[in-house]
């Protein structure tokens, strides 16, 4: 159980300072797609401090954001692809900042005193959803494009992470350790009515839900190194890769036609992680950081 809980603190809190130390150079972290499928951004510290970057879906064209001396991480678009959003903790504590598409005019829209991590637009670009950690608890949060009306959606005494929209604009996919074992859960947005997706011994995390609904790409930890996973409307599921790299974030395109996903290759004491992409059939599978 410790080393899953160690990895999904990676994935909610960028893997901190003190993780970031142990790290070797250009390793590139939570990718997502730009709205038209053409771009992916990204964390890396190829510059010796983690900043949020953007490059072409092939993995040319690189291009960097911030310049911060604080850790810049956990990147998303806005719907309408004008401007980047990402959490940084450079007044102290993790908040979330927006930007344009140049790294310009960043604006700062959460004021909590603790972590506000991993967070997604909603489909009409109305609302963030985000994890927040409060003392010992992380729940799932909803606030207004501009950082006004911030509402807690779940509370519970397991933790809850990664918020990913469902297409109606009014639903959101989670993972959670409330029973137990981390599984994904579906909630409205009052947290009213919580329905559970996975129910398995095994950990699954990360969802990334298509535009039209009917898939789910997450990933699970049936088996000894965590592999990546596509799952259908009627719970019929389908194991994408099988390599000996432990994988982690699943990220559906906006044609719901690819997925891109992080890996993890550790060394001695050296850990890598690299941005790959995967056709939705488990074809295709292409290293897009390997030359960086």
């Amino acid at each position: 159980m410790y080393k899953y809980y160690i990895i999904v603190i990676i994935i909610v809190f960028g893997a901190q300072t003190a993780n970031a130390q142990q790290e070797t150079p250009s390793n590139f972290h939570d990718p997502r797609w730009s709205p038209d499928g053409s771009k992916i951004v990204f964390y890396s510290e190829i510059s010796g401090n983690f900043d949020i970057y953007v490059m072409n879906a092939d993995g040319s064209g690189l291009k960097q954001l911030t310049f911060d001396a604080s850790y810049d991480g956990m990147p998303d678009w806005t719907p309408d692809a004008k401007h980047i959003s990402f959490a940084s903790n450079r007044d102290g504590d993790f908040e979330i900042y927006v930007m344009r598409l140049d790294g310009d005019n960043q604006q700062q829209l959460t004021h909590n005193e603790e972590l506000d991590g991993t967070h997604r637009w909603s489909p009409d670009g109305t609302l963030i959803a985000f994890e927040g950690r409060r003392g010992d608890q992380t729940d799932i949060y909803v606030m207004d494009a501009d950082g006004s009306n911030l509402k807690q959606v779940t509370n519970d005494e397991g933790n809850d992470f990664a918020p990913s929209w469902m297409p109606d604009n009014q639903h959101i996919v989670f993972h959670s350790s409330r029973d137990g074992s981390y599984q994904l859960y579906k909630t409205d947005l009052e947290g009213a009515e919580v329905i559970k997706i996975t129910d398995n011994g095994s950990h699954n995390i990360t969802a990334s839900v298509t535009k039209n609904g009917e898939k789910i790409a997450y990933i699970s930890y049936k088996t000894d190194t965590p592999q990546l996973y596509i799952m259908n409307n009627d719970n019929t599921e389908r194991q994408l890769t099988n390599s000996s790299e432990e994988k982690m974030r699943a990220e559906i395109s906006p044609d719901g036609q690819k997925i891109l996903f992080n890996t993890i290759t550790k060394s001695g004491d050296h850990t890598k992680y690299n941005i790959w992409v995967i056709n939705i059939d488990g074809t295709g599978k292409k290293n897009l950081t390997a030359n960086f």
